[in-house]
């Protein structure tokens, strides 16, 4: 499920009581300027992709290691 808003320049959107979002229009691209507590992790959702990714990979070669070692 998604909540899709619709903001204008300087408006922004609160999560809970800790997490702000403001949008901001900068050369014709949006910025968003995220306030949360120092122990929020906060990831562009591509990176968290590309973790994800790599760490697949590492597990993979790792099984396949072990999988050599017994043969």
């Amino acid at each position: 499920m998604a909540l899709v808003l619709t903001r204008s320049n300087g408006e922004g959107v609160d999560i809970g009581d800790h997490i702000h979002i403001k949008v901001r229009v900068v050369g014709g691209r949006a910025r968003l300027e995220i306030s949360a507590p120092d122990d929020m992790t906060i990831v562009r959702s591509e990176l968290r992709k590309l973790t994800n990714e790599c760490k697949s990979h590492r597990e993979k070669k790792s099984a396949d290691a072990i999988d050599t070692s017994r043969a």
